[in-house]
């Protein structure tokens, strides 16, 4: 019984979590479409544990260190993890 109920807590635990990293990826991605950049536009983004990954390829550092602006200003995220790539 034990068991179970840990089983049903860690679940309920997980949904909330999942549920708050796509509310936060939706918000990331919102912002990142609407910047002035169109570069940032294109950054693909996601989200774990509350943490936002940017991934893709930008031109400058200005630019990857803009988009991580832009993410940083979202509620309920606990950290940026910024893998641009600057080409």
């Amino acid at each position: 019984m034990v068991a179970a109920s840990m089983t049903a807590t860690n679940l309920r635990q997980s949904r909330t979590s999942s549920d708050l990293d796509a509310r936060i990826r939706a918000a990331a991605e919102s912002s990142l479409s609407s910047s002035d950049h169109h570069e940032i536009r294109r950054i693909s983004c996601d989200v774990v544990g509350g943490v936002i990954v940017l991934t893709g390829v930008v031109a400058s550092y200005h630019i990857k260190q803009l988009a991580q602006e832009i993410v940083m200003r979202i509620n309920g995220q606990s950290g940026v993890e910024n893998r641009l790539k600057v080409e």
